[in-house]
């Protein structure tokens, strides 16, 4: 097959388009924005793949020769580096696949050079592996790596894998051997990756200790102290890797090993949780929280198959003996039994309804798991659409008479759900940074009305009482009280922000720069307020300027007023906030998410009591 050749028409082109006038353009008859759109990926390495490879390969496919151990760590250290690019996202064609030696391993001579590559695809398979079975695949922040390889590998790669190991372990004591910790660092990232999908490890280490071996080992690489630096591929790291030095891979790859080893730890502390209090809401607001923090995809994939799916193979789990989630632990824990024994009560139409409801539910709480581990922005809009497969759900539990839904504890249940995931989707706005700074006001607002309709069932009718153990009530207290301080903080804050926005408006002698318009904030819950699980009175623009915005606005006439409309709410809310929190604190079987929180709680309640003071002095007020 005659090899195909580029010739560089840069020049040629450039002269054409300096004849064109400005919104001038050369196109066919057939032109259409579809072509246009495909046009633009021509030349972007991370879609195109043909000049992807325009640039020579920046590891040869010479032979190496076996003594040569300071060209060999060179090469070396090059995919380690180029590999943990990979892993934040870039393009696999020009970081890893571009070793042209991957495409010729059967014909390698050099065996240390030979089982370090064979390592090296094993470990980008696992971690291909990981994230398809967990489903979270996302192309805007990882790139698969299982259609290139596919096309290198050959029917006896397994057997060369265990070579690999077998050379590795028998070279193990060899320390001064410079080539052995990076061989040794794939080692033990496969063997990690190994536990992940359930085989057994072929040591006996616990994963967290083989995560601290290959943290050790990966930091007892120095390639600094060689004559060969990275700077020898200086070229390609600029383009395909965002590492200076080797120095900055190895902090990378730390960082990212920590995560894991934070993952690994939270998982079992997590199910732990889930087996003492039976309870499905703190379990999902440990994962959310959890994940709040801009996780790698790797990390959010281990945690979903260890955590929330019920449905695959368990051969060997030395986190969780059973699977965490299942129907049957959800039909029990829920209370089906009890809620099946108040069919009439509720005046649902028969029992098969209630059994139709409860399945359903089962289904939305196994995709509202998948979705909480997603990235930030995809995870935002899909919880905005699982709110649409609430609403029926609730329309159907509360039967024939909508009044029944206070007292109907599973209409309550699924009521609780929905305003859980509408939260959570306000609050992922903030992450996402999609709130202009005049919304913020209003976006606090609706978050303490969510957060005040849910401290009112938990309350007053305590739905969910039937997923609480018996003797666990100081876990049930602490998980309402939670819901009421929010409730109380995120009204604070409201009144907070929007003084200083009405200042700001003051000082400015403008109403439109720094205060959200009717129709923005009308557009921005629009969907929310549709919902009929949630009482649309409660965040419609009408309440939110008639408790918030005129109040705020009238008390800039007087002191009399700034006392009465401003200052003497916000300390009562700082009161009641201390106390709670201060009770939270205190609390040493706190939910994970508070125990995440627990420094900022601390922070808070100086702060509030700071800053009450701070407001009193500035309004005059002593």
């Amino acid at each position: 097959m005659k090899e195909t050749t580029f010739v560089d028409i840069t020049e040629y082109f450039m002269q054409a388009a300096s004849q064109l006038a400005v919104g001038e353009m050369i196109h066919s008859q057939d032109f259409s924005l579809q072509r246009t759109l495909t046009a633009v990926l021509v030349g972007d390495p991370f879609f195109d793949k043909t000049y992807a490879f325009k640039n020579p390969n920046w590891i040869p496919c010479e032979r190496l020769n076996d003594d040569d151990d300071t060209l060999l760590m060179d090469l070396m250290c090059t995919v380690i580096s180029q590999f943990t690019s990979w892993l934040d996202g870039k393009s696999f064609v020009l970081t890893v696949y571009s070793c042209d030696c991957l495409r010729h391993l059967q014909s390698l001579t050099n065996r240390k050079w030979r089982n370090f590559l064979l390592l090296v695809v094993k470990a980008c398979q696992s971690v291909d592996q990981c994230i398809i079975d967990a489903q979270v695949v996302e192309e805007e922040d990882f790139v698969l790596c299982r259609p290139l390889l596919e096309s290198i590998l050959w029917s006896e790669v397994e057997t060369d894998y265990l070579s690999a190991q077998q050379f590795v372990e028998s070279h193990w004591n060899e320390s001064n051997k410079l080539w052995n910790k990076p061989l040794q660092f794939f080692y033990y990232f496969c063997q990690i990756l190994d536990c992940i999908l359930n085989k057994p490890p072929s040591r006996k280490e616990s994963l967290q200790d083989i995560i601290c071996a290959t943290k050790h080992t990966l930091n007892a690489i120095s390639f600094e102290s060689l004559s060969v630096q990275v700077s020898h591929h200086e070229n390609v790291l600029q383009s395909a890797a965002p590492y200076d030095t080797f120095s900055a891979t190895q902090k990378r790859l730390c960082d990212l090993l920590s995560e894991l080893e934070e993952c690994l730890n939270f998982i079992p502390k997590c199910v732990v949780q889930v087996e003492t209090c039976n309870h499905l809401f703190p379990f999902l607001w440990n994962i959310f929280y959890f994940n709040r923090t801009k996780r790698h995809i790797l990390t959010r994939s281990i945690l979903y198959l260890k955590l929330c799916t019920n449905s695959r193979r368990h051969r060997y789990d030395s986190f969780t003996k059973e699977t965490t989630w299942s129907s049957s632990m959800w039909l029990r824990n829920m209370g089906w039994k009890v809620w099946q024994s108040h069919v009439k009560e509720w005046e649902l139409d028969s029992i098969s309804k209630v059994n139709y409801i409860v399945h359903r539910l089962d289904y939305l709480i196994q995709d509202i798991f998948h979705v909480l581990c997603l990235n930030r922005g995809k995870q935002r809009r899909r919880l905005l659409n699982l709110l649409s497969f609430v609403e029926p759900l609730y329309m159907q539990s509360i039967g024939n008479k909508e009044e029944t839904a206070a007292t109907n504890p599973l209409s309550l249940f699924i009521q609780e759900l929905g305003f859980m995931i509408s939260i959570q989707h306000l609050l992922l706005g903030f992450d996402c940074d999609l709130y202009d700074s005049s919304e913020f006001s209003a976006v606090y607002f609706v978050l303490g009305q969510l957060y005040e309709c849910w401290s009112n069932i938990v309350m007053r009718y305590s739905s969910s009482i039937f997923s609480w153990q018996n003797h666990q009530p100081q876990q049930q207290q602490l998980w309402n009280k939670w819901i009421v301080v929010s409730s109380k903080m995120y009204r604070a804050s409201c009144l907070l922000w929007e003084w200083e926005q009405q200042q700001c408006c003051t000082r400015e002698q403008s109403d439109e720069i720094f205060r959200v318009s009717p129709l923005a904030y009308e557009i921005r819950f629009f969907t929310l307020a549709n919902y009929r699980f949630i009482p649309g009175h409660r965040i419609a623009y009408s309440l939110f300027h008639e408790e918030i915005v005129e109040p705020i606005a009238q008390s800039f006439s007087s002191m009399e007023n700034i006392r009465k409309y401003w200052l003497e709410p916000l300390v009562g809310l700082f009161e009641s906030i201390k106390k709670m929190l201060e009770y939270i604190v205190k609390e040493e079987n706190s939910f994970y998410f508070m125990d995440s929180k627990k420094e900022w709680l601390r922070w808070s309640i100086h702060h509030l009591v700071y800053l009450t003071k701070t407001k009193s002095i500035e309004v005059g007020i002593v």
